[in-house]
């Protein structure tokens, strides 16, 4: 289940993704799904995409926002969320509500005898540095060298809890032309920064199972998919 809930009459504006998730979060847990179904260790899978624009000074305008489940618990309930529930007022100076989104429910772009697809990304995805240790985590800044196949697929797999037939590619072409990352303000740490996050967006090659396939769009591809990250979306 994927549904839009479309601002395009009356756009708001943010500074931070993490409070368009915490915004989301509000809306699902008053549409009945459990904060422990959308957050934390036991969390199932969904994940979702902030479509606009950013603007001078740091701030971005957010004219919809996609929400995609690839789990039934989730997607039972979405397909009713009202989008007055979805609001925010944070200490990192974000406040905003979304009363005056229309809910639209996205028509499958999958069918059951997929076996290829183009993935383009709502989202840019994020592919996490190898750890050394306890240290945190890094994202990478630079997709040259990087096994991207591996890298996608699995994170995928552990959060699918299982081996999936699925492989990607991305073509040289396309990652000369759009292999630079995006930059993404994503949350005021608690020193006062803000923690910004570098994520890919260009074209994905999808060859498997239809399964898979699916599982991947409506689950989300790289690591931070539920914070608003590596939202696939099919071309027309």
């Amino acid at each position: 289940m994927r549904i839009y809930i479309d601002l395009k009459n009356r756009p708001v504006s943010y500074r931070f993704l993490d409070s368009v998730h915490a915004a989301l979060i509000t809306g699902m847990v008053e549409a009945g799904i459990e904060a422990c179904e959308l957050i934390g260790e036991a969390a199932q899978n969904w994940c979702f995409a902030a479509k606009g624009y950013s603007l001078r000074g740091g701030d971005c305008l957010l004219k919809g926002v996609t929400v995609s489940a690839a789990s039934e618990q989730i997607a039972d309930r979405i397909c009713v969320l009202d989008p007055r529930a979805v609001r925010v007022a944070s200490s990192n100076g974000d406040r905003f509500d979304l009363s005056h989104g229309v809910l639209r429910k996205i028509p499958e772009r999958l069918t059951a005898e997929t076996r290829e697809a183009m993935f383009m990304f709502a989202s840019p995805f994020v592919l996490p540095e190898k750890k050394r240790g306890s240290g945190k985590t890094r994202y990478l800044n630079s997709l040259d060298g990087v096994d991207v196949d591996a890298a996608l697929r699995r994170s995928l797999e552990r959060r699918a809890g299982r081996p999936l037939d699925i492989v990607f590619g991305i073509d040289r072409l396309s990652l000369r032309a759009d292999g630079m990352p995006r930059i993404v303000r994503y949350r005021r740490m608690r020193n006062g920064r803000d923690q910004m996050i570098d994520a890919f967006s260009l074209p994905v090659a999808v060859k498997g199972t239809p399964d898979a396939i699916r599982f991947a769009y409506l689950a989300g591809l790289g690591a931070k998919t539920r914070v608003g990250f590596g939202c696939p979306v099919v071309p027309h």
